[in-house]
């Protein structure tokens, strides 16, 4: 029963993400950055592995508030997006376990063991699509930016309790704001690929040929053990 409440309440953010999402983003982007929530992220931990009920209303309350801002962009949007983020948060600290310590910035991001960016690869993608954003939706990027800032700052002084993407579903009810920086950071990559896909393929090849340089680099240097054939 834990399971498909958890599932349930994924489903309706997705859902209210994509409808919120189609005021600042293509359809297709605005699908795209929810797959990107969902396959790019540790938030499927919160429903399937480990149910995490508090996790998942939390995401859909975010989602929500995510949405109703996106698509009013008035007060009233901007209203709903920070009271129901207070809510969203109010719920995933009912949930975690442990009290609020005092705020860790950089554990709490770039941490190996449950660090929101380390984690929630794709959270990359929604910071750097925040700043393209505030280009054309200068209010809305830089609610969501504050209202992300808030969050992280509080979320952080909560114990992981644990390493890798379990302990990271602390952060669930922010993930619901980087989407609209996922989106249109999708939006500014087909548009690229439109007009000039051979720079497109030009970055992501040194991109590839940068991380296995990096990774031969480890190789090297023994921080990758030089055992023999792994099995299955």
């Amino acid at each position: 029963m834990t399971t498909l409440v958890a599932v349930l309440a994924l489903a309706a953010g997705g859902v209210l993400l994509v409808a919120g999402l189609r005021g600042v983003a293509s359809p297709a982007a605005a699908l795209g950055a929810v797959a990107l929530q969902l396959a790019g992220t540790g938030l499927l931990w919160v429903a399937v592995p480990r149910p995490d009920v508090a996790a998942a209303l939390a995401f859909l309350l975010a989602s929500a508030a995510v949405a109703a801002a996106g698509r009013r962009r008035r007060l009233v949007g901007f209203a709903a997006l920070a009271g129901l983020l207070a809510a969203a948060l109010a719920v995933s600290l009912a949930g975690a376990r442990g009290g609020l310590g005092a705020p860790r910035l950089g554990e709490a991001l770039f941490s190996s063991r449950h660090g929101l960016l380390f984690w929630n690869p794709a959270a990359w993608i929604g910071v750097a699509g925040l700043v393209r954003l505030a280009r054309r939706e200068r209010t809305l990027a830089f609610a969501l930016a504050g209202g992300l800032l808030a969050a992280v700052a509080v979320l952080s002084g909560v114990p992981a309790g644990a390493s890798g993407p379990a302990a990271a579903r602390r952060f669930a009810p922010l993930l619901p704001l980087l989407a609209p920086g996922m989106a249109a950071a999708l939006d500014g990559l087909a548009g690229q690929a439109a007009r000039a896909p051979g720079r497109l393929l030009a970055a992501a090849a040194a991109l590839l040929v940068a991380w296995n340089l990096l990774f031969m680099e480890q190789y090297r240097t023994g921080e990758v053990p030089r055992d023999s054939t792994v099995s299955f």
